[in-house]
């Protein structure tokens, strides 16, 4: 069944281990806007055009299975029964870097290694000889971005949050062999496991170009809508990924105008002494509204007692000492403060297992069970490594703390198995 869904103009970051992108990419090269598809092409056009490469690298529909793609006017429909969009061989040829940015929704029912884009070739077995790919949801609930050069070197990214189920999500995924690099971000950065080295993209062929499907023959098709594709030349920096995310699918410009109004906020207040908190800066300009100003950049920070709270150059807020003061942030001519509170919480023993007899909590009255073959001796709880040997305490231990110390005397055996 084709899974439909109304295109929005509000964004969602899928973000995982959060982490700023500026300077990670400040030996690459400017990047250039090469392809666009829209998908806003008459609706039942059997073709999508490309308003930036022209003519010759138009899309083309193929429902090679039991599957309808069709453009309704504003998004590539597919209902994942084999059917994708086909672009014109050569879209990275000659690049060095490359930046894959699209807005796209994701049925519930996507079956694990469904592709989103995969540009490169196949083998004679009708698996894939070489190229990049990148799959919303992989095996095990994650994303993953593949790169595979025609000798076989292959290496991969990969970030454990599938986008299954999620609407209008921005990912924008970037390949640097230059700097060895291979990771993506949804609006702005996470972590991305990288694993091998990237191979340099002339040692890839980019005859077969697909959307919503796999090189892989055997791999299933995606089930969603793909509201806009963009390829740029080069690696598109973190504030024009911020800026993409603010303005959407619809519409692409590269300035955000002047600024006319800053929104400030502390999502975390009080703090505790020792604590960090990002804070969340965002800007109303003539050309677009809530821009993240933290991933974007140019915002100034200050604290008004660097004794109580610190503020850094990319918005984290550090608990000093106890005490109430304010933090700026200011863009241009415009500027925001709140007031900040921070307090030292004493150190407060709530739970104590000694083992003594059982897995009594003499502090707290968070008594523990022994499971399995786990028993008391020696003022210890002896355990075999069984998979079913521990102890299980009472849930909800730490959930009303803001920090927590934990002290434990243990003596393990030499034999003792990773993880």
């Amino acid at each position: 069944m084709n899974m439909k869904f109304p295109k929005q103009k509000t964004f969602l970051a899928v973000v995982t281990l959060m982490v700023l992108f500026l300077g990670l990419v400040t030996a690459a090269k400017a990047q250039t806007l090469t392809h666009r598809y829209s998908f806003n092409d008459p609706a039942g056009s059997q073709t999508f055009a490309d308003s930036v490469g022209g003519a010759s690298w138009a899309g083309t529909l193929v429902d090679s299975g039991t599957g309808t793609a069709y453009l309704d006017g504003s998004s590539l429909q597919l209902d994942g029964g084999g059917d994708y969009g086909l672009i014109p061989a050569g879209l990275t040829t000659n690049d060095t870097q490359v930046t894959v940015e699209f807005w796209a929704d994701f049925s519930t029912n996507n079956p694990a290694w469904t592709r989103v884009f995969s540009f490169g070739d196949q083998n004679g077995g009708g698996g894939k000889n070489s190229g990049i790919d990148y799959c919303h949801y992989a095996g095990g609930n994650y994303q993953n971005l593949d790169m595979l050069a025609t000798n076989g070197d292959d290496a991969y990214a990969n970030n454990p949050e599938g986008l299954n189920g999620m609407t209008n999500v921005h990912v924008t995924v970037v390949v640097d062999p230059l700097h060895t690099k291979g990771y993506y971000y949804n609006g702005v950065s996470i972590i991305s496991t990288l694993n091998g080295t990237p191979p340099p993209l002339s040692e890839m062929n980019d005859t077969y170009n697909l959307v919503g499907r796999s090189l892989y023959n055997t791999d299933p098709t995606l089930n969603g809508a793909v509201h806009e594709l963009r390829v740029y030349q080069g690696v598109l920096s973190p504030q024009a990924v911020a800026l993409n995310d603010a303005t959407g699918a619809d519409d692409y410009i590269t300035s955000p105008g002047s600024i006319l109004s800053l929104n400030f906020s502390s999502p975390v207040n009080p703090l505790v002494v020792n604590q960090s908190a990002p804070q969340i800066v965002t800007g109303d300009f003539t050309a677009v509204t809530n821009l993240n100003l933290v991933a974007y950049g140019g915002v100034i920070y200050s604290s008004a007692n660097p004794g109580i709270v610190t503020i850094s150059t990319n918005g984290v807020v550090k608990a000093i000492g106890p005490g109430t003061t304010t933090v700026t942030a200011a863009y241009g001519s415009v500027s925001a403060t709140n007031s900040l509170t921070v307090l030292s919480l004493p150190t407060v023993l709530t739970h104590r297992y000694s083992f003594s007899n059982d897995a009594s909590d003499s502090v707290g009255g968070a008594n523990g069970t022994l499971v399995g073959t786990a028993a008391v001796s020696g003022g210890q709880v002896q355990l075999d490594g069984g998979s079913g040997d521990y102890v299980d305490l009472p849930g909800g231990l730490l959930s009303t703390y803001r920090s927590a110390t934990m002290d434990i005397w243990a003596t393990v055996s030499e034999s003792q198995q990773a993880w």
